[in-house]
């Protein structure tokens, strides 16, 4: 049912305006509140050891000296805080750097150094992209490299020692390349000759281009005297020289040192292999030194010198030094020999009787070879779990709300169109195109002015 239009109705209208207007307006602001409302946050860690320069290890083949190991640090270690700065730099420059602190933003991004980990503060979106930027980065580092290392006794020329002629590298002809069923063949042969001993070294895994050491040495420095230097003192007058001990304290052991690159194709390592060893060889012999000391009696009186003999040890040190580089197929085995040595008679702890004296049979110590057994195996780097639930947390006072379905704006009718120029006319002043307006919306729909529809939906310009 239509109502006419009478002049009551247009002016009742043209009254309401401004109310209607606000009343009408109340809604966009909550759609611009929720525009400008802060991004929901969150939090993620990420271990990032490997994406970090390689830490070498703390103990170095030079310590091998005469003397006691050293205790200080490599001067070449490189520090994590450091290398950090330049991955979070990288992360800031190159994932949406308005949204950091350092920019203005609200992101936050920290190193932990006790973990080795970045900690992350942005919204899910920036997080989903440092998460891929760190794959990237983490898919060039190719992996890591175990070392298997097994050394050998045995004596010189045993039978399965014609493995070294067959298998000889071109490149070095003192190492060998085995493959997986000789080098099985040649435990098997170890294992079953009593001549034979075989001792396995901790596995070692590095990561690519990353060097390490593993050392087996006595527990106590041994200390030798190993020869009397004179030094001039002043008694009573007369200068004299007296014999001092000159001492040498020398560690025994051996240290052996694993690097690797990795191949572009990751099938193939260019492994390092250096090995540094200090023994002793044979008995300590004792040398006799003597010299002739002048008494001294009190009131300085002289008497006739008399001799006095003391012994020097004469120990007898071997260094041994093996250096190679060699290039093997993932899973590979290259045999590297460390030198021969005659080893040391076992002390008898019992005295021998005299039948055995007279009847006993004298065995000549054989020669012993040592050899070296890497193998070597490419560990393919694995892709972080990216799952939100793994390492999100969501940061303080951003708690998850359900968001609100925006409000649909309907499809502008001729009523609306007339309600828009009707309220941009009031604003503007302009009366006489209010009432023309109002009253053409009135015909279209009686309840245009009465409808809550937000400006934005009316199709306010």
């Amino acid at each position: 049912m239509r109502f006419p239009i009478t002049s009551f109705v247009v002016i009742a209208v043209l009254a309401a305006a401004p109310v209607v207007g606000r009343a009408a307006d109340l809604p966009c602001a909550k759609c611009d509140a929720a525009k400008t409302a802060p991004p929901e946050m969150v939090k993620k860690s990420f271990f990032v050891a490997d994406l970090l320069a390689p830490i070498p290890s703390h103990f170095l083949l030079d310590v091998m000296q005469a003397g006691a190991i050293t205790s200080s640090a490599p001067s070449n270690v490189s520090d994590p805080a450091v290398d950090a700065k330049k991955l979070i730099k990288l992360v800031v420059g190159m994932v949406q750097p308005s949204t950091w602190n350092y920019l203005g933003g609200d992101g936050e991004i920290n190193f932990y150094e006790m973990s080795n980990c970045l900690i992350v503060k942005n919204t899910p979106e920036v997080v989903a992209e440092v998460t891929g930027l760190l794959e990237a980065l983490r898919r060039l580092r190719l992996g890591s490299i175990a070392f298997e290392c097994r050394l050998i006794h045995a004596p010189v020329g045993y039978r399965e020692a014609n493995l070294w002629t067959k298998n000889a590298d071109p490149a070095d002809p003192t190492v060998a390349l085995l493959k997986e069923e000789q080098v099985s063949k040649l435990m098997m042969a170890t294992q079953q000759s009593k001549d034979m001993s075989t001792m396995q070294l901790p596995k070692v895994t590095l990561f690519n281009n990353q060097t390490s050491t593993v050392g087996m040495f006595d527990s106590v420095t041994k200390t030798f005297l190993t020869g009397l230097e004179p030094t001039p003192k002043n008694a009573n007058g007369s200068s004299t020289n007296l014999p001092t001990p000159k001492f040498e304290s020398v560690t025994f052991g051996s240290a052996f040192q694993f690097g690797g690159e990795i191949s572009a194709d990751a099938k193939s390592v260019k492994m390092t292999f250096k090995m540094k060893a200090t023994e002793l060889d044979g008995p300590v012999a004792l040398m006799p030194v003597t010299h002739m000391i002048t008494p001294v009696f009190e009131g300085g009186s002289q008497g006739v010198p008399v001799p006095f003999t003391q012994f020097v040890q004469q120990p007898t040190i071997v260094r041994r030094t093996v250096d190679r580089t060699v290039t093997l197929t993932d899973g590979g085995t290259v045999a590297i020999p460390l030198g021969k040595h005659i080893p040391l008679p076992e002390a008898n702890e019992a005295p021998i009787t005299l039948r055995a004296r007279l009847f006993r049979k004298v065995a000549k110590p054989v020669e012993q070879e040592s050899i070296a057994l890497v193998t070597v195996r490419v560990i393919p780097p694995e892709p972080e779990d990216t799952k939100p639930a793994a390492g999100v947390v969501r940061a303080a006072g951003t708690a998850p709300k359900a968001k609100a379905p925006a409000p649909s704006c309907p499809a502008r009718s001729p009523a609306a169109e007339h309600v828009v120029a009707y309220r941009k006319a009031c604003i503007e002043g302009r009366t006489q195109d209010a009432m023309k307006a109002a009253m053409l919306a009135l015909a279209a729909d009686p309840k245009c002015f009465a409808d809550e529809t937000p400006s934005c939906c009316a199709g306010e310009e």
